[in-house]
């Protein structure tokens, strides 16, 4: 089993390499940054081949968030950029740091509890959303469009690192009151408001509700800070963004597959119904199945 666990974490070091390769502006993060909106050291160490790959990806998705990309479409460094301050945060010197209240709409008016009891009795198609995602599926809607949807209470505050905060949903849909409904504007994406907060920690923003559960309040929704870059930036930003996402999406699958084929070889050698002969032909056996 040892040996297999060498092939998986190889396997993984390979997949970021690639995308590395296809995506190059990322290997050029600075992994010693101290901006504080950088939150990318767990607490609590995860093992796994996939926990620390998507760690990688939080780490790269806010290096993006905070630095941006520059006129040669790599994100920006201390040495060739000029950073500054703005209402306690750094940011790059074009770059604005606002209340979210100045940068979104609020549409609460269109939440609608719905009781467990209505939602068995009216299944449908259209989602009904609460603070960290779906709850279930209705005959009705009461929204329609693009909208950033943000829990208003919970404990998924602490998860902030594995778990995203923020849900970008588009289409006819539903939405309990305990998730705030926002949009951009003021030059500021509504897609950009949810890669912005989808991996960031508020709980300094936040009231306590009994142990491990937090609410955010319209009030401290409002004060959140936002860094605002223009909108071709935040254009190119999310492009790149959402660019790595599919790639992650697709190596995510294929691990999944490395995993369940491990597990089966691992029962055919235990078995015996496969008898070790070289160890490179049980790799060129399993393996392409992942290619």
């Amino acid at each position: 089993e040892g040996r297999f666990n060498y092939l998986l974490s190889l396997f993984f070091y390979r997949t970021i390499v690639k995308i590395n390769l296809k995506s190059s502006f990322f290997t050029r993060t600075n992994p010693h940054s101290r901006n504080p909106l950088h939150n990318r050291r767990s607490h609590s160490p995860q093992r796994s081949p996939y926990a620390k790959y998507q760690r990688i990806k939080t780490g790269l998705m806010q290096d993006l968030l905070t630095r941006g990309i520059d006129e040669n479409g790599n994100i920006r460094s201390k040495t060739s950029h000029k950073f500054v301050v703005k209402n306690g945060i750094e940011v790059p010197d074009e770059w604005e740091v606002d209340s979210l209240v100045n940068r979104c709409n609020l549409h609460n008016n269109l939440r609608k509890p719905i009781a467990a009891i209505d939602r068995f009795q009216n299944k449908g198609s259209f989602p009904d959303y609460g603070a960290t995602g779906i709850i279930d599926n209705i005959n009705e809607f009461r929204v329609e469009g693009k909208y950033v949807l943000i829990g208003e209470d919970g404990d998924h505050f602490l998860k902030f690192r594995s778990q995203e905060m923020t849900h970008l949903v588009n289409g006819k849909f539903n939405v309990s009151n305990h998730a705030h409904i926002l949009s951009g504007k003021n030059e500021c994406l509504t897609e950009w408001i949810h890669y912005f907060f989808s991996h960031r920690e508020i709980t300094y923003f936040l009231t306590r509700q009994g142990a491990g559960r937090f609410k955010l309040n319209k009030a401290a929704l409002q004060k959140l800070p936002i860094c605002v870059p223009s909108q071709t930036e935040q254009f190119r930003i999310i492009e790149r963004i959402e660019c790595f996402n599919e790639n992650f999406n697709i190596e995510k699958q294929k691990l999944i597959k490395l995993h369940s084929l491990k597990t089966g070889l691992m029962q055919d050698l235990l078995s015996g119904k496969v008898r070790v002969v070289s160890e490179e032909l049980i790799v060129n056996h399993y393996c392409p199945i992942i290619k």
